[in-house]
């Protein structure tokens, strides 16, 4: 497992985005985790109701037919009550925070997709003048990405290969 002791500006836009994606998906998995633990505690707690009803069943020594109604009845109220409350508040919550986690995952994934397509190789003669002009072209396309791990790149231009090094 890496170490989490390195500085995280020291890294370029790609590899923050890897282990931002990595946190993402550990968030994911443990979300998943705990919607199946509330779904397995919701059918626990049913099964002890329904325990419960049985056990009423056997002490009161009522008939077969008022017990079937009272389960009737039961069945009805468990009903409306998982209507209304679905899974249990935290798991819906959960639910909800895992959707913003894909949807952010998935923007952070068109921005890359973005970066790679609007980033123009650098074609100045090293002049300063073109140097600037470039680097502000490629700023602005950056500013327009919205995308806060991105927007802190140092921009170099090697003039004698025509490309740029983000970092």
């Amino acid at each position: 497992m890496a170490s989490s002791n390195f500085n995280m500006e020291d890294l370029s836009p790609k590899s923050k985005l890897m282990e931002y994606l990595k946190k993402l998906e550990e968030k994911i998995e443990k979300l998943e985790v705990d919607t199946q633990e509330a779904k397995d505690h919701q059918a626990y707690a049913s099964q002890i109701t329904w325990g419960k009803l049985r056990r009423l069943q056997q002490q009161s020594h009522c008939s077969y037919q008022a017990f079937k109604d009272l389960m009737e009845n039961f069945n009805q109220l468990l009903s409306i009550s998982l209507e209304r409350v679905d899974l249990s508040t935290k798991s819906r919550l959960m639910m909800g925070y895992m959707k913003k986690l894909e949807a952010k995952l998935e923007k952070l994934e068109d921005c890359l997709e973005f970066i790679k397509g609007k980033i123009l190789p650098f074609s100045g003669n090293g002049n300063d003048d073109e140097c600037y002009n470039w680097k502000l072209k490629v700023l602005q396309n950056l500013d327009c990405l919205d995308c806060d791990d991105f927007t802190n790149v140092r921009l170099i231009a090697l003039s004698s290969e025509g490309y740029a090094l983000i970092w």
